[in-house]
């Protein structure tokens, strides 16, 4: 019998075809291990820059103290909405970033240790479903729904999702689009107002050329519980369940009438109002003295900044140091109040009546008397007023409710700069407006605070390991270690017949 003979070539080539089939195992069993902890566990690893799958600390806390069952559904499949394209007016494709806002909402169930499911629906293959949200009408696709077990929801539109970026610089072709996510925002919105009986209606007056281009105001205070409207006090009254009334830059003044129907809403109890004016359309004299009334004058100064601000008619805001609302903003604020209109208080109002101021211009600040707002350039010249000055006030008083002889308190916040309220502005994560408004917010009506849940903005190209990106790596991995196998075996048998 002949005597097998293992020589040094086969026990090499051996060596690699075993070498190979652990390298193989290995991956299969970390590629198994892999998926078990990103399903169960949610330890997906974000390889993004600038951190678009991160959820902040703040909606972990949020999601881990619920009490209830909350159920995410999702108006599309996981498909279409990981697909879905949004086109513009004119016809422009926008970044709609599908994949981000699946994957975000994908980690709710996990870090909620179960207490929120998510689920796509597709209403077409499952018509019945929308019947169980009492009242809910027309639902646009892709719209999320935030509902608990008692039959309480709230819908959030898709555009809710985004963080959008809005801009006035004619360069910018389309002048607005989505650079990033608020989903957590949005969804937190939804959670923390699921109990709330009645929604607090927000009146947008109109009539007198107002501005109407609040969208990104507008979204901030439907997520904080509002129902917006517009009433054209014109030819309208305000309607009785009117929590908040916003008089944004008109351009024209109001008439007696108009004026009698506003000061009827501040007659009632436990309503406030935001009042906005522009140096554009400053003669008004029957709305200015409706607010001095109240306490406080809007003079026909703007108040320019060649040092503390951004341009000289971007105001970099200052807050008062004694107004305990501002405890919680950001210890570096940029509240920008462009071509602001100088405000003051005025004394001698009824004990009733109380005014203060909350935001001032800095000491480097100057007024001139009717200024033109659409030089570029701005001078100080010899007279012109220094500062500081008042550029946002809090008008107070006390109604009495009839009823039971209590009291309220109702407020009038008076803004020296309706730019303060614009998208360009408000919507930016260059200036701290929105969390000047989320403090007032807070201040008249005891709203949670949103501005915990910061938007996720994509600065740069997204750098992947989740999805379709995972598979084609895990793929390459793969690969090549059976490409060394094929290759061992080919070479060793090739060695082992010569």
């Amino acid at each position: 019998m002949n005597k097998i003979n293992f020589g040094r070539r086969f026990k090499y080539g051996s060596m690699a075809i075993l070498l190979s089939i652990v390298v193989i195992v290995a991956i299969i069993v970390v590629n198994i291990g892999a998926t078990l902890l990103t399903e169960r566990l949610g330890l997906e690893v974000d390889m993004t820059e600038d951190g678009r799958y991160a959820i902040s600390d703040a909606t972990v806390e949020l999601v881990s103290n619920l009490k209830e069952k909350v159920y995410i559904y999702v108006v599309a499949t996981e498909a279409e909405m990981r697909s879905h394209v949004m086109v513009s007016a004119d016809g422009y494709q926008m970044v709609t970033y599908g994949d981000e806002i699946v994957e975000v909402l994908s980690k709710y169930p996990i870090i909620s240790n179960g207490k929120i499911s998510l689920e796509f629906v597709d209403v077409a293959l499952n018509p019945q479903f929308l019947k169980q949200f009492d009242g809910i009408g027309t639902v646009d696709p892709y719209t999320v729904i935030v509902a608990n077990e008692k039959g309480s929801y709230r819908t959030i539109p898709l555009y809710q999702l985004y963080y959008w970026y809005y801009s006035f610089d004619e360069s910018f072709e389309q002048g607005v689009g989505p650079i990033g996510l608020h989903v957590e925002r949005s969804i937190a919105s939804g959670i923390l107002f699921l109990d709330e009986d009645e929604k607090k209606t927000a009146v947008f007056v109109t009539g007198h050329g107002e501005a109407d281009d609040l969208m990104a105001f507008s979204d901030f205070l439907q997520l904080n519980n509002f129902e917006c409207l517009s009433v054209n006090l014109n030819t309208m009254e305000l309607p009785e369940e009117t929590d908040l009334v916003i008089i944004a830059a008109p351009t024209l003044d109001y008439e007696v009438g108009v004026i009698a129907k506003l000061e009827k809403y501040l007659a009632r109890s436990g309503v406030d109002m935001f009042v906005a004016l522009s140096p554009a359309n400053s003669e008004l004299p029957e709305l200015k003295r409706f607010i001095s009334d109240y306490g406080v004058d809007i003079s026909n100064s703007t108040v320019f900044d060649t040092k503390v601000s951004t341009g000289a008619a971007y105001i970099s805001a200052i807050p008062s140091a004694d107004e305990e609302m501002f405890a919680n903003l950001p210890y570096t604020t940029n509240i920008i109040m462009p071509l602001s209109l100088r405000l003051s208080v005025n004394e001698g109002r009824p004990t009733s009546y109380e005014a203060r101021s909350i935001l001032t211009s800095s000491e480097s600040s100057f007024a001139k008397q009717n200024a033109d707002v659409t030089q570029s350039v701005v001078v100080k010249e010899d007279n012109d007023v220094a500062g500081p000055f008042d550029i946002a006030c809090i008008a107070q008083h006390a109604v009495v409710d009839l009823s039971d002889y209590s009291y309220s308190t109702n407020n009038i916040l008076v803004l020296g700069s309706a730019y303060s309220m614009y998208d360009e502005f408000f919507n930016s994560s260059k200036y701290t407006n929105q969390e000047f408004f989320v403090a007032v917010l807070n201040d008249f009506f005891e709203t949670p605070d949103l501005s915990v849940y910061e938007a996720n903005e994509f600065a740069v190209p997204e750098i992947l390991l989740l999805n379709w990106e995972k598979t084609f790596v895990l793929s390459i991995l793969c690969i090549i270690p059976t490409a060394l196998l094929i290759a061992g075996i080919f070479v060793w048998f090739r060695r082992k017949n010569k």
